[in-house]
């Protein structure tokens, strides 16, 4: 059975995409079920200067502390980096920074 995601988004991403705005409960199911999947964290309104690329199990883009998909921030979520890779240069004209924490 394929999870289904209320996802209320301006950010265009396509499959194997998930965009998370607004929606913290789905975002942190969704990281939960896919713990070595990966997210993007990016501003709204995504800019080739802040994409920064987790491990969807990384402490500071889930867990208690919240918000984490409302304010200046949304999140892109995929089981592949390359995926993710694709749409930052294809859709934003940017290059993933990955997360100090993810990979000391």
């Amino acid at each position: 059975m394929t999870a289904r995601y209320r996802c209320i988004v301006p950010i265009e991403a396509e499959h194997p995409l998930i965009a998370f705005e607004d929606n913290d409960r789905d975002y942190l199911f969704w990281t939960r079920q896919n713990p070595r999947g990966y997210v993007v964290n990016c501003y709204r309104n995504a800019t080739p200067e802040y994409l920064m690329l987790h491990w969807a199990n990384c402490y500071t883009i889930n867990g208690t502390k919240s918000p984490w998909t409302t304010g200046d921030f949304a999140k892109i979520c995929s089981p592949t980096v390359e995926a993710l890779e694709k749409w930052a240069r294809d859709s934003v004209g940017g290059e993933l920074q990955k997360c100090d924490k993810c990979w000391e």
